[in-house]
């Protein structure tokens, strides 16, 4: 069995290092608490399926939410449940704004797609999901999430090919008056820094933005379905993975 370990162990660096893809998306909510989830969300999970990637990555806003009762607010998770199951990748889900904000949101949300933080891993890349909705904070942590967040991130020792994924971005493109409560947080920035984060990505802006701050790649893929930003397109992203090289394409939908 010896003489066997160094040819597995070059396998499995062989395999972390092979190129694969993921998909990044968000913000399919409808218009509108009665309306069925959108057709852009629906061939979302279509084209994902016929794409190379291994995993699907929602960043939050699933449904419009906003809510009083309950029950209306199962009736909008249970529609897009049905769409978003059919996803043949691994998916991930953060909750956005629009999925905690009606009755019952938080508690449905983690009855759904259990609870946030979390931490995944896929082919020697650690993925870890945040909330931007506690209440009050504007997209930023909670003292609780962001020891958490340092914890995990401590344990991965500033190795690179770590993903963060998150609803509100942490650099809003949009200005003062459209930000939606979502302001700048360059703590978190600092601390991605600081530990090496390869790419933060999140929705809430219903457009595609791609930028880079300090060697993190910052991506906003906020085209699932709701209403669109003046000049975007509807788009899912997909994310190239080579090695510890991301890059980033937009694919537009339908």
């Amino acid at each position: 069995m010896k003489r066997w370990l160094p040819l597995l162990l070059m396998l499995l660096l062989a395999g972390c290092d092979a190129s694969w893809s993921f998909a990044v998306f968000g913000d399919s909510g409808p218009a509108d608490s009665d309306a069925p989830p959108s057709p852009i969300l629906r061939a979302a999970v279509e084209r994902i399926n016929t794409s190379p990637a291994q995993l699907a990555i929602f960043a939050g806003d699933l449904i419009h939410g906003r809510t009083l009762y309950a029950a209306d607010t199962q009736r909008q998770f249970n529609q897009a449940f049905e769409v978003i199951i059919g996803l043949r990748p691994r998916l991930l889900i953060v909750p956005g704004n629009h999925d905690v904000d009606g009755a019952d949101g938080p508690a449905l949300f983690a009855r759904y797609f259990g609870k946030t933080p979390w931490i995944a891993a896929h082919r020697g890349w650690t993925f870890i999901g945040l909330s931007t909705e506690e209440p009050a904070l504007h997209g930023a942590l909670s003292t609780t999430q962001r020891e958490w967040l340092i914890a995990q991130l401590k344990l991965l020792e500033k190795r690179g090919r770590t993903v963060i994924v998150l609803h509100r971005p942490p650099w809003p493109t949009l200005n003062e008056q459209h930000r939606l409560h979502s302001l700048p947080q360059p703590e978190l920035h600092r601390l991605f820094v600081e530990w090496n984060v390869t790419a933060v990505f999140s929705g809430h802006e219903h457009h595609f933005h791609q930028e880079i701050r300090d060697g993190v790649v910052y991506v906003i893929t906020g085209g699932a379905g709701a209403d669109l930003l003046e000049g975007a397109v509807y788009h899912f992203t997909l994310a190239h993975v080579r090695g510890k090289r991301l890059t980033v394409e937009p694919v537009p939908l339908p």
